[in-house]
């Protein structure tokens, strides 16, 4: 599995993790044991899908947070001019 792409919200990786999800339910099916390594495999795509859509989540909303500061203290700034 390869992450091609990223957006601001990291809805790349939430797909990446659910694509990893449905092929680790597939092996599963399979009656692979718990341990196999592409079982293993799979959880940490998981994982690592659903920690970049956490981390792309958290720069997307600092940057709104920064924006929204800037824009206040500017609005100030020019009422007080």
């Amino acid at each position: 599995m390869k992450h091609l792409y990223s957006v601001p919200n990291g809805s790349g990786w939430i797909k990446y993790a659910q694509r990893a999800a449905a092929y680790g339910a597939e092996l599963r099916a399979l009656g692979l044991v718990y341990d196999h390594p592409e079982r293993v495999r799979a959880r940490h795509a998981i994982q690592r899908g659903i920690k970049e859509a956490r981390r792309e989540n958290w720069k997307h909303r600092a940057a709104r947070h920064l924006i929204a500061a800037l824009t206040i203290s500017k609005k100030k700034a020019l009422a007080a001019a």
